[in-house]
């Protein structure tokens, strides 16, 4: 993205812009809406397409000075949360990836910043409370729990969910609905939010279902 490209974004209200393509998990504001194979949002805007985060921290924040990087203090790159987000340099972008374990010199256990074992890997995939709580338990945010669980993240620990192949359906130890709720949910005329709050699922998991993306079986 151009320094000044999306200046006149400063002006703009984030919550009408962004609203409407958003789900809260936990402290992150996730984009719902298109996204490049690391999971970043993408944005359509004037004919051109930008990465979602640095348009939300530009939005909030005003211009990105040349050469600075957009970072995400809860590592999850789905986040558009403007409190998540950080203006650095190439180096600060570095020492953040590597706090984070996310450097391909180390992985799992033999990573110096890490805080879990392998144990507690396999434990947090079939645990099957709100990612927040987990969180506070193991002593991490709880974007890392989601990534855990998602399989962004540990993909070399044996587990029954990694064993599985993506399990899907009610053979996902990690399910919070059974095939019944998911068909009761597919024939509910009621509104995507109101569905949710029933059944205890985002309305995106909602509208998943009743497009077909999930419990298809």
């Amino acid at each position: 993205m151009k320094t000044n490209a999306l200046s006149h974004l400063a002006s703009l209200n984030w919550e009408a812009f962004f609203g409407h393509r958003t789900v809260r998990n936990g402290e992150c504001i996730e984009f719902t809406g298109a996204k490049d194979p690391k999971g970043y949002g993408r944005v359509g805007h004037n004919k051109k397409v930008y990465l979602a985060h640095r348009v939300s921290y530009q939005i909030v924040n005003g211009d990105i000075a040349p050469g600075m990087f957009v970072c995400h203090r809860c590592d999850n790159p789905s986040c558009i949360n403007p409190e998540h987000l950080f203006a650095g340099t190439l180096r600060d972008n570095t020492d953040d990836m590597l706090a984070k374990g996310r450097s391909q010199k180390g992985r799992g256990e033999t990573h110096s910043q890490v805080k879990l074992s392998a144990e507690q890997v396999k434990a947090i995939r079939l645990d099957t409370r709100i990612h927040r709580e987990i969180a506070e338990e193991y002593g991490v945010a709880t974007s890392y729990i989601t990534n855990i669980k998602s399989l962004r993240c540990w993909t070399d620990i044996d587990s029954p969910v990694v064993r599985m192949g993506y399990a899907k359906g009610e053979r996902n130890p990690t399910a919070k609905l059974t095939r019944e709720q998911a068909e009761l949910i597919r024939a509910d005329n009621r509104t995507f939010t109101d569905i949710g709050k029933e059944y205890g699922v985002s309305r995106v998991t909602v509208s998943n279902i009743k497009k077909g993306k999930v419990w298809r079986q």
